[in-house]
């Protein structure tokens, strides 16, 4: 969100979180010493959107999937795990077709990536691969996460943003 709320300061995009599709109710449980009590628990009820949706200075719909993987393979199109679900996946690679700015925000260690669909699917490609490389993702789009909304900078048409700039 820090990113989000910094591209927002600097009026280059806003962006919102996507609803979760879910609802609270009350679970019962045994707790250790045997007495049984009520928490809640936490049921989604439909697949979630991307993480963020938003629109850019210039009016350009914007989409983007957040993923932080200590690994260094980004598993795509997955149905259960941690990765880039179908339905997100395929949501992403719509909106980009479509002329949207659909981006991938991928942190793994100290470093992050942001990338389109174009990264993992060459042009005429129909079918995504399973997973993504963090070595395969252009040096171009990767650097410390410190320099996170710099990355941004080719994809909205801005003036790359200095470290001093966005701490202040």
């Amino acid at each position: 969100m820090a990113v989000a709320a910094a591209l927002e300061s600097h009026g280059i995009v806003r962006l919102h979180r996507w609803p979760v599709p879910m609802r609270v109710e009350p679970k019962p449980h045994q707790c250790q010493c045997g007495a049984w009590a009520t928490a809640d628990q936490v049921v989604w009820t439909g697949p979630t959107g991307s993480d963020f949706f938003g629109v850019t200075s210039s009016g350009r719909a914007v989409l983007v999937e957040a993923k932080s993987l200590q690994r260094p393979r980004l598993p795509l199109g997955i149905t259960k795990g941690s990765g880039v679900n179908r339905h997100q996946l395929l949501e992403l690679i719509d909106w980009h077709r479509a002329g949207a700015l659909a981006l991938i925000v991928w942190e793994c260690g100290d470093n992050v990536a942001v990338f389109d669909p174009d990264v993992f699917m060459p042009q005429g490609s129909r079918t995504p691969p399973k997973s993504l490389a963090w070595e395969d993702i252009p040096a171009n789009l990767k650097k410390p996460t410190v320099e996170t909304l710099e990355l941004f900078a080719p994809y909205l048409s801005i003036r790359r943003p200095t470290a001093a700039s966005v701490r202040s």
